[in-house]
């Protein structure tokens, strides 16, 4: 079987741009002439039929600072360096070589095609030096890693359960009377262990919370042990008197009730609140939508499955792109088990072309892409073919999980959309993710650690928006990979329910039993942190992601030299050691092997050749002091998630201060 490599490996954009150029002429966009004189850019021996110098070809930058546009990675403006040749050639994946009569009717083209081009938008152009193809790989690769760690960083600001725990006692301290002033988030609660047996009663601080997380507490039902009592602190550190202590602890109990309101509200709110670029978040998401459909739709065409009339016609779907309606058809679906209420389908979709006799079918799933059929009626049997339903669990909520394993027949149904396609693919994925809230919301609670992390699971959106970000491996609010919700928050996980919360200890009558308290405290922080190799791990994923596929982890792959007693070295290695200045050498007559113990040498990563590693090194190397020290500065605001728990190090860390 031939390998697969990425659209944007600079061997098949090489091709790529050919083609565009006989698709141009060929469409008459531009004349033969034109074509021939831009064919000197593939440095194939095309000889135009007059003396023309060859094409000056520049990287395309926006010149206001306008959000990555997926459609215009790789850019290139192509002209004449002929002083007063006016007309200049677009060539982009996404369309192709287009040809304007000058700059500025090439800005206001690309204003009427993109909405992130602004009347203010200015076109700047940068030569590209060196070989035109490897600095257009370099391009897409930068511009598609930076998009899936925005991408990341952004789902990772979704409201947790802390912060709706702690905006439900906000709002209960609030009804009950106490003053607005009190914030949840910073003002700290103490454990205190008493002695009943001692006259007169002894008591030692054992622990310390913030309230916020006494609410998590107070929402996952662990009751403090026996023994165990809240002191309650006003904002000075002082101990509340016994009427107001009073009124925090059924504030406290209030939060049980409050939760869901108060986690629906701040889910609303994230979902409408304004980015930086003065794009909604709800309006991001759609975007990403869209870039992910792009991506499969270069994939498909640059593997052969799919040709090229249905890759123009499935273009026609982008915002940027306003196709004929008529000429395309796309259906959501939806299954019924055994007669029971329609379960939605959310991010598979049914695209077929009416007009045509006999029309193709394309099942569209935005984990995985395209698939082609020769008809609809093919492209449905395929949806209700999966003996386990593993697919349809993936793309329906959690809620209707137990109607989809029902036993009974399955069958299908259709209805087009009624408005813009990835506007209305984002508002479904939103939907699906309420859905998801209101469901673990209200399941039995769990321990005090993980009733925070399996909220976060129910709300991963990441398969739905871009597979590929699950890929990165990042050590945030979720796991790398994907499992099913049942599998990983099953009933077995109800064991622990009213264990010890980590911050309660035994009491400490000294200073001696203090500081080893603070140890414990220090070490939980300290094995937090990634590290150097860590971020390297990091950083290099970010590139491996953007090749798709099967997962990539620069923690398992080997780089083996062709010499018969060469070594395997470790790519986290070699990167370092690239970054350090150890080693420059270039990579040559090596192969890429894969092995998380040790390199498995006989099964070489064909999909990752050396070319690409070396460019995905390229990009590491510039930026990796950047990231290591962004690293640093962003960890005390993080979560960290560890299996089914997580760990806040900035909580842990501002309760050893206090």
């Amino acid at each position: 079987m031939p390998t697969v490599l990425p659209y944007f490996f600079s061997d098949s954009l090489r091709s790529r741009f050919t083609q565009d150029i006989h698709d141009a002429v060929g469409s008459s966009r531009i004349s033969s002439e034109d074509g021939k004189w831009l064919q000197l850019l593939v440095g194939v021996s095309v000889e135009p039929n007059s003396d023309a110098p060859r094409p000056r070809a520049d990287r395309l930058i926006i010149g206001d600072n306008s959000p990555d546009n997926a459609e215009l990675a790789g850019a290139l403006l192509i002209s004449d360096p002929t002083p007063g040749v006016a007309p200049v050639f677009l060539s982009t994946l996404t369309f192709g070589v287009e040809r304007f009569e000058s700059r500025t009717s090439l800005l206001i083209a690309l204003q009427q095609r993109f909405g992130d081009v602004s009347d203010i938008s200015t076109i700047e152009a940068e030569r590209v030096e060196g070989s035109l193809f490897e600095a257009r790989t370099l391009a897409i690769m930068r511009q598609q890693a930076g998009h899936l760690e925005r991408l990341l960083v952004q789902l990772q600001e979704l409201p947790d359960l802390r912060a709706a725990a702690g905006k439900a006692l906000q709002t209960a301290l609030v009804q009950r009377g106490v003053a607005d002033s009190v914030d949840v988030f910073s003002q700290v609660v103490q454990i205190l262990g008493t002695d009943p047996g001692a006259n007169p009663v002894v008591s030692s601080v054992v622990g310390t919370q913030y309230l916020a997380d006494a609410a998590v507490q107070a929402f996952s039902l662990n009751v403090l042990p026996t023994g165990l009592i809240r002191q309650f602190l006003d904002a000075r550190g002082l101990v509340l008197p016994q009427a107001q202590s009073e009124l925090f602890e059924l504030a406290l109990a209030d939060v049980v009730s409050g939760v869901r309101d108060a986690y629906e509200q701040l889910l609303s709110d994230y979902w409408m609140s304004k980015r930086q670029d003065g794009r909604t978040v709800r309006d991001f998401i759609g975007h990403a939508l869209a870039a992910c459909f792009l991506q499969h739709l270069l994939s498909s065409r640059a593997h052969g499955t799919m040709t090229e009339a249905e890759y123009r016609c499935l273009l026609s779907l982008l915002p940027s792109q306003p196709g004929n309606v008529q000429s395309i058809r796309v259906q959501r679906l939806s299954v019924t088990v055994a007669g029971q209420e329609p379960v939605k389908l959310v991010g598979v979709f049914l695209i077929d072309f009416p007009a045509e006799q006999p029309s193709s079918a394309f099942l569209y799933f935005s984990l995985s892409g395209f698939l082609r059929f020769d008809d609809p009626a093919r492209a449905i049997a395929h949806v209700l073919s999966d003996p386990s339903r593993a697919e349809l669990l993936f793309y329906s909520s959690l809620n209707d999980h137990l109607a989809i394993k029902e036993k009974g027949k399955v069958e299908s149904y259709q209805d087009a959309f009624a408005n813009v396609f990835f506007s209305e693919f984002a508002d479904s994925v939103i939907a699906l993710q309420k859905r998801n809230l209101r469901y673990v919301l209200g399941l039995p609670p769990i321990q005090y650690e993980k009733n925070p992390v399996r909220v976060d699971d129910a709300l991963d959106i990441r398969g739905l928006l871009d597979g590929r970000l699950s890929n990165l491996h990042d050590s945030g609010r979720w796991r790398p990979e994907v499992l099913p919700f049942g599998q990983t928050w099953g009933a077995s996980i109800q064991a622990g329910v009213g264990e010890h919360p980590k911050l309660v200890s035994e009491p400490s009558y000294n200073w001696i039993g203090k500081l080893k308290k603070l140890d414990v405290l220090l070490e939980r922080v300290d094995v937090l942190h990634a590290g150097v190799e860590g971020c390297m791990r990091h950083a290099l994923n970010r590139y491996l992601a953007v090749i798709g596929g099967p997962p990539l982890d620069a923690r398992a792959l080997w780089i083996l030299p062709a010499a018969m007693d060469a070594v395997p070295v470790r790519l986290l290695s070699l990167a370092l050691d690239r970054v350090c200045g150890y080693t420059q050498d270039p990579l040559s007559d090596s192969v890429v092997v894969a092995g998380l113990i040790t390199p498995v040498l006989n099964r070489p990563l064909q999909r990752l050749p050396l070319a690409l590693l070396e460019h995905i090194l390229v990009c590491v190397q510039e930026e990796f002091p950047r990231r290591f020290e962004e690293q640093i500065s962003q960890f005390y605001s993080r979560t960290v998630r560890q299996l089914d728990s997580s760990e806040r190090p900035g909580v842990i860390s501002g309760l050893v201060r206090e």
